[in-house]
């Protein structure tokens, strides 16, 4: 008796769908899902904690700074208010911006049921779903080492010597660092500075992992409507007056439509995400500035923690960008090379369309001022160390 192995085809929806409960998944503890999980403004305990947390931190950050007279700890608690700014885009996002991602759910739904009747279509965008899921899983274990840096770094310390080394220098609001110490008041600051560091990493995991995975299925996308013109050359042969209308009508349609569904996406995660990133850039420019200041002025080696951090983000964010942008003048550029010559007249206009709207992809920015590009991190890091140095040749 011979054993058949049945092989079941999942889904693109599936495969997407499963993707979004995964990142819902990161912000489950705080309440926020927002992707697959109908997004409601009610509070409730878990929520209250959260927007509690981020409203108590700023308050802790001045409250840390009035006890202290040193000019070089004053910026030591500022260096975690560069993150704090930064967390706070990511969750304004969430809470106002949902919409967005409703839109972008629906577009990209009814985009793969029209790629799962093309097989070959079809394994194409397969594959950028599984290289996004596997995006999710890398971004995840590049940035929870960076998030438990600090945190293990105090406890190690603790365990070698006995130093009692807060992670961050803020405290609780009510404790005053000057005249308040001991064991448990030290225990109650770093449990309260980890759920600070919970909140902050559920939400700049979501963010971050919605972000990188949905620039992949972008690059995807344009990798489908590419294929759709090498199957246009296909159909077109330059050697006969009269080609098949009826298949290259059907063919010229299916880029069109596949084009504007790919251009409605990106226009809503360009909504989605261009305040957030202009924060988030400025953020942590501000950040690295801090830092920077910090270590030159007392060398606190902890804090290369942050420098890695925010650099790493920044440019994960600037390389991304580029590459989809290559992407879009790389299906511009199919578009030129193509044989649209060799059409009547009536169907060379709708290639003038395709044409004009690959002149004019919508490309991710910094809040609309700047593109999304590595250009982009080269001059945050050039800003970076020109006010860097201003700030330690004007201070100290």
């Amino acid at each position: 008796m011979t054993n058949v192995e049945v092989i079941q085809k999942v889904n693109l929806k599936d495969i997407y769908k499963r993707l979004l409960l995964n990142i819902d998944q990161t912000v489950a503890f705080l309440d926020l899902q927002f992707l697959e999980i109908n997004f409601s403004h009610k509070f409730n305990a878990r929520r209250i904690l959260c927007f509690g947390t981020m409203g108590i931190y700023p308050l802790s950050v001045l409250w840390s700074m009035a006890h202290t007279d040193n000019l070089i700890y004053m910026m030591y608690s500022l260096t975690t208010l560069g993150a704090f700014f930064s967390v706070s885009s990511r969750l304004y996002s969430i809470v106002h911006n949902y919409s967005k991602s409703r839109e972008i759910r629906r577009e990209m739904n009814e985009a793969f049921e029209r790629m799962e009747t093309i097989p070959h279509i079809r394994s194409i965008f397969e594959k950028y779903l599984l290289i996004s899921e596997k995006v999710f899983i890398a971004t995840k274990m590049i940035l929870l080492p960076c998030a438990l840096l600090l945190p293990i770094s105090s406890v190690m310390l603790f365990l070698w010597n006995g130093e009692m080394v807060l992670p961050y220098e803020f405290y609780i609001p009510w404790i005053n660092p000057k005249t308040t110490s001991g064991f448990l008041v030290k225990l109650e600051t770093y449990a309260f500075q980890m759920l600070n560091t919970k909140v902050a990493f559920d939400i700049v995991l979501c963010t971050a992992v919605y972000f990188f995975c949905h620039m992949v299925l972008g690059i995807g996308h344009l990798e489908v409507l590419k294929k759709h013109l090498s199957d246009f050359d296909e159909l077109v042969h330059e050697d006969e007056v009269q080609q098949d209308r009826k298949a290259v009508k059907e063919i010229i349609k299916r880029i069109v439509v596949e084009q504007q569904c790919h251009y409605k996406i990106m226009r809503s995660f360009e909504n989605f995400y261009s305040f957030q990133n202009l924060v988030i850039i400025l953020s942590e420019s501000i950040l690295l500035v801090l830092v920077i200041f910090v270590i030159m002025s007392k060398f606190w080696l902890q804090g290369f923690g942050f420098i890695f951090a925010a650099l790493g983000d920044i440019f994960a964010v600037t390389l991304t960008g580029t590459l989809f942008i290559i992407s879009c003048e790389k299906f511009e550029q199919a578009v030129y090379d193509c044989k649209w010559y060799c059409l009547p007249a009536e169907f060379q206009f709708n290639f003038i369309m395709i044409l004009r709207a690959a002149q004019h992809p919508v490309k991710p920015t910094v809040g609309g001022f700047l593109p999304m590009e590595l250009g982009t991190f080269v001059l945050c890091i050039k800003n970076v160390y020109t006010v860097s140095m201003l700030l330690y040749n004007f201070l100290l």
